[in-house]
């Protein structure tokens, strides 16, 4: 009977990354860039390093094939738009039926446009937090 209690149980979502819910205050929004150069708006649900999920109001079926390489521009009020090559990983299903996963195809290209307010966004950090290798130059700035 305890046994049941004790036991211990994985996660449920086993990502890389850990994804991001935008708040109502993030004012976050994000379009689709069509392979005919149209520009569809998107719900954004979630989002992380690794990727993102967009619901449609419009059905995208015939656009957004599983494996299709597509460029997503993030956009919010405080900072300028940024753009990411992703490949859709994730069709509609019954439950989120105009809902499409992404992954992002060059991460580096990514992060190297983010700001500071996008950071936290996409699950990353402004400032590096780990110890520098050996032979690593360090540059610090002190102030009293």
């Amino acid at each position: 009977m305890f046994q049941r209690l004790f036991r211990k149980v994985g996660p449920q979502d086993q990502r890389v990354h850990y994804r991001r819910v935008p708040g109502k205050g993030a004012a976050m929004g994000v379009k689709l860039i069509c392979s005919t150069g149209v520009v569809v708006s998107g719900k954004l649900v979630d989002l992380s390093a690794g990727g993102t999920a967009i619901e449609f109001e419009e059905d995208m079926s015939k656009e957004l094939a599983l494996g299709a390489e597509r460029e997503l521009q993030f956009s919010s009020l405080t900072t300028r738009p940024v753009r990411a090559t992703s490949t859709v990983r994730v069709t509609p299903s019954e439950r989120a039926p105009r809902r499409y996963g992404f992954e992002f195809v060059d991460g580096s290209a990514l992060f190297q446009q983010l700001e500071g307010t996008f950071y936290k966004y996409f699950n990353r950090r402004q400032y590096r937090r780990a110890s520098p290798a050996l032979g690593e130059k360090v540059s610090a700035e002190l102030s009293w």
